[in-house]
């Protein structure tokens, strides 16, 4: 409880190098949740899409027209999550840099390094709990806004990849006489055949939310105790050739 109250007073006291840690946390957990929940979305429109189909090589097919799609949101995914563990971990090493005189008092004052590192881990953590918490909130305000911009970078994406006009002559090269099948043409006419209800949006969004928060906690984590540890066993080091040299 103790580490908790100087972490909360810590981050009350560097507020203004937080508040740069916390607008890039905030972007990265809406970029991160929008990409997967994207991802999320087209794998439920391909299995809607094999409801029109009939015949065992034809979901193999639309899989396959489909496939550059999910690979853009995959890499639009990790693009957004390597950019923020790069920036972060900049963001943490010129913290502890700053906090040097505040470590030398933390051991004068007789607690231990394991404290230290603790509430260094407090500090990053609290911020990005309540980061994730308010993203949850403007989720669940604003889903139907957010539902509709989904669909529409859906629309957005097929037309730059000509998806739904190679899905549509792909099926249609295949049909024969025994059997018949109706795709859309267009991208708008191909992605609105979608139907999803209001429960399927939120149960997408929490599954990327989940996800994201578990990403997110478990890499900055690491990369926090990473840095921290280093800069205790390098700090403490100094201090003690220091006191030889005297």
């Amino acid at each position: 409880m103790k580490t908790f109250r100087f972490a909360v007073a810590s981050i009350h006291y560097h507020k203004k190098a937080l508040i740069l840690y916390g607008l890039l946390t905030f972007f990265a957990v809406i970029g991160l949740i929008i990409s997967d929940t994207l991802l999320h979305s087209l794998n439920q429109l391909f299995t809607q899409a094999k409801d029109y189909l009939i015949g065992e090589e034809m979901p193999a097919k639309i899989a396959q027209e489909i496939q550059p799609i999910a690979s853009i949101y995959q890499n639009l995914f990790l693009l957004i999550f390597i950019s923020f563990l790069l920036v972060f971990t900049g963001f943490i090493i010129f913290y502890q840099r700053m906090k040097r005189k505040e470590f030398q008092a933390w051991l004068m004052s007789g607690a231990s390094s394991r404290q230290w590192v603790g509430m260094q881990l407090l500090e990053v953590l609290l911020p990005l709990l309540a980061i994730i918490v308010l993203v949850f909130a403007l989720l669940i305000l604003f889903q139907p806004f957010f539902q509709r911009e989904m669909i529409t970078s859906h629309i957005t994406t097929f037309d730059r990849e000509d998806a739904s006009l190679q899905i549509w002559q792909s099926v249609n090269s295949q049909t024969t006489a025994d059997f018949g099948i109706t795709v859309p043409q267009t991208s708008q006419a191909f992605i609105q055949n979608v139907e999803l209800n209001s429960n399927e949006w939120l149960s997408m969004i929490l599954k990327s939310l989940r996800q994201t928060f578990v990403l997110l906690v478990g890499s900055v984590s690491i990369i926090t105790l990473v840095v921290v540890t280093s800069h205790c066993f390098y700090w403490r080091n100094q201090q003690w050739k220091n006191q030889k040299i005297n």
